[in-house]
């Protein structure tokens, strides 16, 4: 917001919206839009039993904790965002 528009805005009593609080908070709801996609995969996997069968249990095993620490890093990233507001 330029300098005279800000003074307008005061002047005439209108509330100032900062640009950067809007950019912080659309990243916080991407982050945590990424999040729920991830928890609903998860979720899929664990209560499809066509996936759960004993043949490919290593490998759903490892996607899940590959998932699990996706979901840790988004996390991290959602506190870090969440806190520099």
């Amino acid at each position: 917001m330029s300098t005279s528009a800000f003074l307008r805005q005061v002047g005439i009593g209108m509330p100032i919206k900062c640009v950067l609080d809007q950019r912080s908070i659309a990243d916080l709801a991407k982050v945590n839009a990424d999040q729920g996609r991830l928890g609903g995969l998860l979720k899929l996997w664990l209560t499809n039993d066509k996936k759960l069968n004993p043949h490919n249990r290593a490998k759903l095993t490892a996607n899940i904790i590959k998932l699990l620490n996706e979901i840790k890093k988004l996390q991290t990233l959602l506190y870090e965002k969440a806190t520099s507001i």
